[in-house]
Formats: C-alpha cells, structure tokens, sequence
C-alpha cells in the first residue's frame, strides 16, 4: 500500500512539472489549424495560413490556457463563449479538431 501511494504521488509531481506552458496549446493550435487549412483546401489553404500567419497576435487574442494543475485545457474564447478545444499534460498538448471545428 505505501509503494501505491508513493508511485501516485510520484506520478502526480510529474505531471505538475510537465503541465504544458500557454506557448505549447497556442503552437498546437496553430498546427492543427494549418493541418486542416491543408487538408481541406490543398494549395489555397496552405496560401491561406502563409497570408494571414496565426502564430501572431491572431492566436493569442482567442486561445489561452487553463491550469488544473496536473493537466491543463486549452479554452478558445469567441466574444463570450468559451469552449474546451485541447488538453495539455506530460508535457503534451492534444486537439480536438472536432471541437476546434464547431
């Protein structure tokens, strides 16, 4: 039984160190939405991405991050909406397109 509780508290310190920082979900973001522009429009998407750069303020203006300590979400904010689109954790940020999409 102490070696569980140890191996858990062990786990959760890590996952505190590793939360993904704000840059990571706002990066992720970023790719997943050039992946999709790609995907979905081939040459005029990939134009698209390039002409109107989301790396810049664009992103940062609607993406942020929350910290839940041992994970994080990443919350796209449109006017008063906010909406869970990624998870951060270990290090990782993971996005949903389905949600990113709607």
């Amino acid at each position: 039984m102490k070696r569980i509780i140890i191996g858990l508290t062990l786990l959760a310190a890590l996952a505190f160190i590793t939360n993904p920082n704000e840059k990571k979900h706002k990066d992720a973001v970023k790719r997943e939405l050039d992946a999709t522009l790609e995907r979905e429009f081939s040459e005029t998407g990939e134009l698209l991405s390039k002409t109107f750069n989301f790396k810049g303020k664009a992103i940062g203006t609607f993406i942020s991050r929350k910290n839940k300590y041992l994970y994080s979400e990443t919350v796209l904010k449109l006017g008063p909406n906010e909406k869970v689109v990624g998870y951060g954790f270990f290090g990782f940020v993971v996005i949903n397109r389905n949600a990113l999409g709607n």
